[in-house]
């Protein structure tokens, strides 16, 4: 059996036109309100109340839920645009993202911030810096330092560990220390063409 509807129309001097729709049973309600300055489209039921306010410099979608679907979605805004979510946030793609600025790009958390992917490459035309109160950069397989020059620096102690250590130069190499130097081995073995000591 199909729904039975109460209809009104309303026409008013000073309030403008109201259309509107009711289920018999008073279960939904829709209501168009046009008053001059504005259109006001309301649809509600017991739990839920919708809400569309248009005026001539604004549009306003109040909802439990808003959902657009539609092949190509272009938004453009003249000036600022905000996106913010009282709770979780969550951007995705199934193809391809990009995101690029004109001008600065600024991301910050409060807390932890992760990124991942199969290849990460990070490249700054000019200067680039990493810091934190501990930095820790690990390669599972290998890890590659290059400079040109390479400057490695502390102000306080400075280690450098491995099973085994080469040091290797393809030129002059010079070890040198404004204090005491040690050099000790289980086993110390000095080579050369030609070896100066002291």
């Amino acid at each position: 059996m199909a729904d039975v509807f109460t209809c009104q129309i309303e026409l008013n001097k000073t309030k403008g036109i109201t259309v509107t729709v009711k289920k018999a049973d008073g279960s939904v309600s829709q209501t168009i309100q046009i008053d001059g300055s504005q259109i006001i489209t309301t649809v509600k039921d017991s739990e839920n109340t919708s809400k569309i306010t248009q005026k001539p410099d604004s549009i306003a979608i109040e909802c439990k839920t808003f959902k657009i679907d539609a092949e190509t979605i272009t938004c453009t805004s003249t000036k600022d645009t905000t996106h913010e979510a009282k709770e979780k946030l969550t951007i995705k793609s199934t193809k391809d993202m990009t995101i690029s600025s004109a001008a600065k790009l600024t991301q910050s958390a409060t807390d932890a911030m992760s990124l991942s992917a199969k290849e990460f490459k990070a490249v700054a035309d000019k200067d680039a810096k990493l810091q934190g109160d501990t930095v820790t950069i690990k390669g599972t397989k290998s890890t590659k330092v290059e400079g040109k020059p390479l400057a490695l620096k502390s102000s306080g102690d400075a280690s450098l560990k491995g099973s085994p250590v080469t040091v290797q130069s393809s030129a002059a190499l010079t070890l040198k220390s404004s204090a005491a130097a040690t050099l000790q081995g289980s086993a110390v073995n000095v080579k050369g063409s030609s070896i100066k000591l002291g």
